[in-house]
This record gives structure tokens, C-alpha cells and sequence, in this order.
């Protein structure tokens, strides 16, 4: 094997350790998210625990404590959590991530071990990467043209209402 490909491989599989390490030991947010719901419900009611937090408080907390430097950068960019309910898909960014990367993966490695020249692996790797944005684009894309079919008799049924 050339060193490029050995190090390529090196690189490809620290890469993905890295990605699924850190997103099996990310902590879910939903303990934080509950409590500050109870602090917020049992502010005037006088329950809990004696300790109350103040608004103040509560809203300087930081909501996205949990989500790592590459998750922020894609929200930044692109919002995929709207594309995610846009098609209808419960999928997490982590995941959708790993989903990426995965399909990288075997984009790169398919190809050289169906015997292909490695010249083209990372070609067919960059392509490989994006098919599960385009899976996403394409289920969303459906799950609009069936509304976009609904909508007419949804206005005619409000027309009729009127």
C-alpha cells in the first residue's frame, strides 16, 4: 500500500473514533431543560426545594452547552434541525454527522476494494459524503409537494368556513 493511502486511512478512522466517541459521551440536555421548566412552573405556586433560581439566572444560562464546536458551526450555516422537520426525519446533527461520514467512508473504501484505481477514491468519497444531504433534500422536497397538493382544499374548506 502507498503511504498517502495508509495515512488517509489513519486519518479517515481517528476522524470518525473522534466524532462517535463524542457524541456517545455527550450528555442530553433534557434533565436541564425539565428543571428549568419546574424552577420556572413552581416560581410562584411556593413548591420545591427552598432554593429558587431568578429569572436572571435562568436565562443566563447557556442553552447550548451541550453541542460541540462542529455543531455549532453547522447551525451556524445551516440549519439542519429545520431540515430535519421539514422531512419529517428524527435525526440528530451528531447522527446525521456520523451518517455523512459513514457514507465518506465507504465511498472511499468501496471503490478500492471493488478494485478501482485510488486516484478516484476521494473523488467518489466527496460525492459518497453528500448523499445523505441529498436523501434529506429529497424527502423534504416530497414531504412539501404532498402540502403543496393539500393546499388548495385547505383554502377552499377555509373559503367555505368563511
Amino acid at each position: 500500500m502507498s503511504p498517502l493511502l495508509i495515512s488517509l486511512c489513519v486519518f479517515g478512522f481517528v476522524t470518525a473514533t473522534v466524532i462517535a466517541v463524542s457524541s456517545i459521551l455527550r450528555v442530553d440536555k433534557e434533565d436541564e431543560i425539565a428543571d428549568r421548566l419546574e424552577a420556572l412552573t413552581n416560581a410562584g405556586s411556593g413548591k420545591g426545594d427552598g432554593k429558587k433560581p431568578t429569572d436572571a439566572e435562568l436565562l443566563a444560562q447557556n442553552w447550548d452547552r451541550g453541542a460541540s464546536a462542529i455543531e455549532q458551526a453547522i447551525a451556524n450555516h445551516l440549519n439542519l434541525q429545520l431540515l430535519f422537520t421539514q422531512a419529517d426525519v428524527s435525526f440528530t446533527v451528531t447522527k446525521f454527522l456520523m451518517a455523512c461520514g459513514i457514507s465518506a467512508g465507504i465511498g472511499f473504501f468501496g471503490p478500492t476494494a471493488l478494485g478501482l484505481p485510488t486516484k478516484f477514491a476521494p473523488f467518489i468519497s466527496l460525492a459518497f459524503l453528500f448523499l445523505p444531504l441529498m436523501w434529506l433534500s429529497m424527502k423534504r422536497k416530497s414531504r412539501l409537494k404532498a402540502f403543496a397538493a393539500q393546499l388548495p382544499e385547505a383554502l377552499e374548506l377555509i373559503a367555505r368556513a368563511l
